[in-house]
């Protein structure tokens, strides 16, 4: 495309384009790419440069529009809009409706926040069905500076100053180095019509003053290529972040005690004794495997969580965003999504087995299996070598079926060592056992008698003692 009347080159505006799709590997030869049309200047521009590019770098097409349905008749022409671009290229238009609105309030979210979920929503749904490898939306350069700057504002931590990412997944971002100025330039030259949203103008909203007033001021009075900065900021600290995740990894790994569903629990020594920048960093991986995002993690979130871990109280409770709990027990930290109820998963699950004789017994509620045998006396191991997970029992001296069940309230027994017995409760007090670990723990039975508190101890009833001759064998194993 030749220089305009305007002396806009468009020769050059499609290179630029191309220079960061291969600077950040966005495309591979063969891709299927859905491009997210809102009808404004920047996804039109984008739409017509990647039609531009597609028999270069061997890509398909398709179009996407969400309709927001949050200004009423003008959506539905931005949408009109949307269908008849993609009919006159020639190109497959996908298209839905939304009630924005009605998300934005199940859900507690800004209207900004609500549209960007169910519009990704749509567009990852929309290119699984329709089997496209990337998504293409048209965040700009100048988008990315607004954004660092806005983290810049709430005192955001690296990977808030890192910025819109030029590739996240499937999603790129063919623009992020093109200026809306540029944008503006090439649609002109190129007679190219675009839709205007009004919204966009509305100061209320912070990123417009930012955009409008905030960003022209400071180009003005303070440096004449802020944004330029803004971006080289976004770069450096997004290279520093991803190099500082590869450290955190083997970090979190060596606190991490126990991962399963909705449920992450660390060791609390562990993680006290790192750096506090380490700590914040495993605390938001924490909270991001439970919830699945951060977006509404804060640094008084963050820090109110280090509060629990450096100086808490033994057992101490914090309820965060997101329907996250985070409890501290003795020397774990447990960071999970409470239940409708209320209270941790799995909490109240309750269980009751019986074993007819020595076997295998698989406890699906708590994802272990308890494992028994008959060895002779003489065969047995030195008890204190055997560790927790396993329990040696005087095999005369248990009643088959035996029961195995989970703790209730009133639970007594006669610990290994001790004259009489104690509340359950309160031994698990003494053991410093996590409140939301004891009403999981197994206990094992025989006739009423609690002759085991699996992961424990046996209790005096059933030691192994000079005069046993066959042994019965428990083992604790994770299913």
């Amino acid at each position: 495309m030749p220089t305009s009347r305007n002396g806009f080159n468009s020769s050059n505006f499609i290179r630029s384009i191309k220079h960061t799709i291969a600077q950040f590997a966005m495309f591979q030869s063969g891709d299927r790419v859905l491009v997210a049309l809102s009808g404004g200047p920047d996804s039109m521009a984008m739409l017509h440069s990647l039609r531009q590019l597609s028999s270069e770098l061997s890509l398909r097409l398709g179009v996407a529009h969400l309709n927001h349905q949050l200004r009423e008749k003008a959506s539905d022409q931005d949408a009109l809009f949307a269908a008849e671009t993609a009919e006159r290229l020639a190109l497959p238009f996908y298209s839905r409706a939304e009630d924005v609105n009605a998300y934005q309030r199940a859900h507690h979210l800004s209207p900004e926040e609500a549209a960007r979920e169910q519009r990704y929503a749509f567009l990852n749904q929309t290119a699984r069905a329709q089997g496209y490898d990337r998504i293409a939306v048209g965040h700009t350069f100048d988008d990315n500076a607004e954004l660092v700057l806005m983290h810049v504002f709430r005192g955001s931590g690296p990977k808030g100053l890192s910025g819109i990412p030029p590739v996240r997944g499937p999603i790129v971002r063919p623009l992020i180095r093109t200026s809306r100025s540029e944008i503006t330039a090439f649609l002109l030259a190129a007679g190219i019509p675009w839709v205007d949203d009004a919204t966009n103008r509305d100061e209320r909203l912070l990123r417009n003053r930012i955009r409008h007033r905030v960003i022209p001021f400071l180009e003005e009075t303070v440096h004449p290529a802020m944004s330029d900065s803004l971006n080289r900021l976004a770069d450096i600290m997004r290279d520093e972040d991803a190099w500082l995740e590869t450290y955190i990894e083997s970090m979190f790994e060596d606190c991490l005690l126990e991962r399963r569903a909705d449920v992450v629990n660390l060791d609390v020594d562990r993680l006290g004794e790192m750096h506090p920048g380490a700590q914040r960093r495993i605390v938001r991986k924490s909270v991001a495997m439970v919830t699945g995002r951060l977006r509404k993690l804060t640094f008084r979130h963050v820090e109110a969580v280090l509060g629990l871990i450096q100086k808490g109280p033994p057992e101490g409770h914090l309820d965060l965003p997101e329907g996250l709990e985070v409890n501290r027990c003795y020397g774990k930290i447990c960071f999970s999504k409470a239940s409708p109820s209320g209270h941790p998963p799995d909490e109240h699950k309750g269980f009751v087995y019986e074993l007819q004789k020595p076997d295998s017994l698989e406890i699906p509620e708590i994802g272990t299996i308890l494992n028994f045998s008959v060895i002779d006396r003489a065969t047995m191991p030195e008890i204190h070598l055997a560790g927790q997970q396993v329990a040696f029992f005087d095999m005369e001296k248990v009643r088959f079926p035996i029961t195995v069940r989970n703790t209730r309230p009133g639970d007594r027994f006669q610990p290994l060592g001790m004259t009489g017995t104690q509340k359950l409760s309160d031994y698990f007090i003494n053991q410093k056992t996590p409140r939301q670990d004891r009403h999981r723990c197994p206990v094992l039975l025989s006739g009423d008698t609690i002759i085991w508190v699996v992961g424990h101890r046996i209790a005096e009833s059933v030691k192994v003692g000079p005069a046993t001759r066959t042994v019965l064998r428990g083992e604790l194993l994770l299913a």
